[in-house]
């Protein structure tokens, strides 16, 4: 069911004046011809009480009985209680107590009176509450009343309620008398007895249903809902009243047919009311007009929803049209009426408050007829001070150290209508030389604050410390209402008043002088405590304070002794420079971790360092940190560190937070596949840098020489050897060298290539290359590419040719004792070689070496197997152009002969057969 179906079933024949709705329950006390209309339109019906007349006495014992012990007593009035109608009045228990008020105060309320009789000969009985109630009076008039329907008895118990809070805080309530002074309050109690009587014959204890009045509409229906019968847009529609007979809406048969509303009507053209309250039940609403259709016309919207706030503010009622209330138009109802007929007489600012909530019904339980008086208290209240000529004065005593000045005060409207106030000063103390005039304020808005001031000149022989009471009287015409404030004359208080040199445990607070040769009384104590040190008087303007608490807010006050006027100042002790605690690190990887700390008392920021904890210089990774946490960077993998962390303080630092950690191991970096397709014409035989040297034959294409490492340093010269090794014919060759600097498995980074050559020859080669000191510490990769007849690149497999790789390690160190100064251009260099050639080869025992040329010198001669390691040696005698090699107790396999001469080098390749 949606909100539109609901106003459909309105318009379809729906007769419910209260209901609840939400997630798409609709809950309300109905009718049998309700459950008709519902059923008729397909609404599958829930019963949850299915004869509420019966069962309200029963349900309302239970409440009663859980909230027993918490049955509130309300301290005022004292002349309210409960009556027999189920704890409600009957209608003679509340003629009986219209008596007994003009019994008690004859001077605040008049004698009852009918302001007409109903359908069934009843008076309609109404009194009047005023400080002249017997007289008319020129005064705003207000109009209240209760019970339009027959079975909304809480409206009356409320409104009794506060007719003797009225009459009972007459005289020592301000607001109260100046509201009854000021305007006269008209009351009708109960505007449908005939109904009202009805239900207490059929239900003694509570809980009759009936609503309208009792016409007999001679058609065997009763009872016309005078609520819909007042003549303002009567009868507009059949969804806001309803033209059926035995409808509870029922409109009766003309506006102002019934004798109900006669009366009323009649009552309201013979006075001018500024306001009215319709008190009804239920919802815990404040409605007000207009309610007849949807849009809200009212012209004067804005303000009757300032209004409708202001009423509300305590009982937390909601506001706004029927509508926006109850869910649902009415048209003819008895406040559109009031505020939109303005011919016969003058608009009305109408209400109608519907108390209680929806689970109270139409009759609360005993226990709850107390908290809903209550709940209207203050709304009652607020609506003589919008209907009478009420407003509220505002002003403070002030203390002066001046003979003239003035005296600061506001005034706030709360009357709908514009009335005059004056407001006036005045002084009995012989030291007031002169005081400002009468005010005059008019045409105030509802609600408006003005500000003003009196001025003031006191008398030169005051003396110091003399209190001066003015009264300001605020006059509107009816009432006066009285204020008091006073002036204190005295002289002045020390300025400039300062606390500096603040630490953990002292101060010192000075001022400037108040004149020549004064002395001074001081006093201090923590701003959380209320009793001060003892005084002590000076005759300097400063004090020094010791002793203190560290972290703790301090009062200080100062005076002349001649003087009461003191000044005071406040300050906070430095906080003792605590240690940050609780070091954790984490998310600690090869080149980062995260530190995090717990704060420190007195830390504005704090300092982090670090250090490789076999350093001796830390290194600052913040110093002033304000978060409780640091991420370091740039770490080594696989090693140990040092941090330590302090506090820094307004008064200084703190100790250390000291902790330590080892990073991750580096991640595996993963290199290209890089080789020869066939290596039987060519390979690398021979390759040296740094402590590494390896001499050896065809590899197959490629050569894993990653488990050799080679000792590089940072910002130092090295030079790598290499040659070629040939099966036959001597081809050119392209070469290549790079090393993975930055170690991220790629050798095509800026700076990472060492060399670019080639060559035709089986000599060595040189080149020299400078390491970075951008190089990173630890180990790495080295790769050299010897490729046929083209530049061979990183990543490729070739045809004819060989690939090697090595391990390079790093320091983090850069060597700086062997570090030249050079271009770091890579050349290759040819030393003069010997062209000697060998047969047979593959060899078992003897190998011949034809030398080509001799050598006045004699030559070395050594062997190398695969891995590098020399197997033998020999001399080659001077002058010899051959020489011959016995290998035979060598294993089969791969090696090399190296011939090494004055200045001419060689190196072969055979096979050991």
């Amino acid at each position: 069911m949606s909100k539109e179906d609901i106003h459909s079933l309105f318009e379809k024949g729906l007769d419910v004046d209260h209901y609840q709705f939400e997630n798409g329950i609709f809950k309300a006390e109905v009718s049998e011809n309700d459950i008709s209309v519902l059923k008729a339109n397909n609404i599958k019906v829930k019963y949850l009480v299915r004869d509420l007349e019966k069962n309200i006495p029963k349900i309302n014992k239970k409440i009663d009985q859980k909230s027993s012990k918490n049955l509130r007593q309300a301290a005022t009035p004292a002349n309210f209680a409960l009556g027999s109608y189920g704890g409600y009045f009957s209608l003679q228990e509340m003629i009986n107590i219209l008596d007994q008020m003009r019994v008690q105060y004859p001077n605040l309320i008049s004698v009852k009176s009918s302001i007409g009789n109903t359908i069934e000969g009843r008076p309609i009985y109404m009194v009047k509450i005023s400080d002249n109630p017997d007289v008319d009076e020129s005064e705003p008039e207000v109009f209240l009343n209760a019970v339009h329907h027959a079975r909304e008895p809480i409206s009356l118990s409320q409104l009794i309620y506060f007719m003797w809070h009225v009459l009972e805080n007459y005289g020592t309530d301000p607001e109260i008398t100046t509201m009854l002074n000021s305007s006269e309050l008209y009351l009708v109690p109960v505007v449908n007895p005939d109904g009202y009587e009805y239900n207490r014959g059929t239900n003694p204890n509570g809980g009759g249903m009936w609503r309208k009045n009792r016409k007999n509409n001679g058609n065997g229906t009763y009872g016309v809902d005078i609520n819909r019968n007042y003549g303002y847009m009567w009868g507009l529609n059949n969804t806001g009243s309803s033209a059926t007979t035995s409808s509870e809406t029922y409109r009766g048969t003309a506006a102002f047919s019934e004798p109900e509303t006669q009366a009323v009507r009649n009552f309201c053209n013979a006075h001018d009311f500024v306001a009215s309250m319709d008190f009804h039940s239920y919802g815990n609403y404040c409605i007000y007009p207009y309610g007849y259709q949807s849009t809200n016309t009212n012209p004067e919207l804005s303000l009757f929803t300032q209004l409708g706030t202001y009423l509300t503010a305590e009982n937390g009622f909601k506001a706004g049209n029927s509508l926006a209330t109850v869910g649902y138009s009415v048209n003819g109802a008895g406040d559109d009426w009031k505020y939109g007929e303005q011919t016969t007489k003058n608009k009305i600012y109408s209400f109608t408050p519907e108390v209680g909530t929806s689970t109270d019904g139409f009759y609360p339980a005993q226990s709850r007829i107390l908290p809903l008086c209550e709940s209207t208290l203050q709304m009652n209240r607020k609506i003589l001070k919008l209907s009478s000529k009420f407003a509220a004065i505002s002003a403070s005593s002030i203390t002066s150290t001046s003979l003239s000045g003035n005296l600061s005060f506001s005034l706030q409207n709360f009357s709908v209508r514009n009335p005059t106030y004056t407001v006036n000063i005045s002084t009995s103390s012989p030291f007031v030389a002169s005081v400002g005039s009468p005010q005059l304020f008019s045409n105030m808005a509802t609600f408006q604050t003005s500000n003003s001031l009196f001025a003031y000149s006191l008398s030169p022989e005051t003396p110091f410390g003399t209190v001066i009471d003015f009264v300001i009287t605020l006059d509107n015409g009816h009432s006066p209402q009285q204020k008091t404030v006073s002036i204190t004359y005295d002289c002045a208080a020390p300025s400039g008043l300062a606390a500096t040199g603040i630490t953990t445990n002292a101060a010192k607070v000075s001022w400037t002088a108040t004149g020549d040769a004064h002395k001074y009384v001081v006093a201090y104590k923590t701003s959380a405590s209320a009793t001060w040190s003892p005084d002590q008087t000076l005759d300097t303007t400063y004090i020094d304070l010791t002793g203190l608490t560290p972290q703790t807010s301090y009062d200080f006050r100062v005076r002349d002794t001649t003087c009461n006027n003191q000044s005071q100042i406040s300050f906070t002790t430095q906080a003792i420079c605590g240690i940050p605690a609780n070091l954790s690190i984490g998310t600690i990887t090869s080149t980062t971790a995260n530190v995090s700390w717990q704060a420190a008392s007195g830390a504005t920021s704090y300092k982090v360092e670090y250090k490789l904890a076999t350093a001796t210089t830390w290194t600052v990774a913040n110093a002033a940190q304000t978060a409780l946490t640091q991420s370091l960077g740039s770490l080594t993998a696989s090693s140990t560190y040092n941090v330590r962390i302090s506090s820094n303080c307004t008064s200084g630092t703190s100790g250390y937070l000291s902790g330590q950690f080892t990073t991750a191991a580096p991640p595996a970096v993963t290199y290209c596949a890089s080789k020869g397709s066939n290596s039987s014409l060519m390979w690398v035989d021979y390759f040296k840098l740094s402590n590494l040297t390896r001499t050896s034959g065809n590899d197959g294409g490629y050569y894993n020489g990653t488990s050799s490492t080679i000792n590089l340093s940072k910002n130092t010269t090295y030079t790598l050897t290499y040659s070629a090794g040939y099966s036959s014919t001597k081809y050119r060759v392209y070469w290549k060298a790079w090393i993975d600097y930055n170690n991220n498995g790629s050798f095509n980074d800026s700076g990472e290539q060492i060399l670019n050559a080639n060559s035709t020859g089986t000599g060595n080669y040189t080149v020299s290359f400078k390491v970075p000191t951008t190089a990173k510490s630890g180990q790495t990769r080295i790769r050299i590419a010897m490729k046929y007849n083209a530049t061979p690149t990183s990543c490729e497999t070739f045809s004819y040719g060989e690939v090697e790789d090595f391990t390079i390690s790093i320091p983090t160190t850069a060597n700086n004792s062997n570090a030249r100064i050079g271009e770091e251009l890579i050349v290759a260099v040819a030393e003069q070689v010997l062209m000697p050639t060998i047969f047979p080869n593959p060899v078992s025992e003897i190998l011949t070496i034809d030398l080509k040329e001799s050598s006045a010198e004699a030559m070395n001669l050594e062997v190398f197997n695969a891995q590098g390691r020399k197997m033998f040696s020999e001399i080659v005698e001077p002058n010899a152009l051959t020489h011959h090699l016995n290998v035979s107790k060598l294993l089969p396999g791969n090696y090399t002969v190296s011939i090494l001469g004055k200045e001419k080098i060689s190196s072969i390749h055979f096979i050991k057969q």
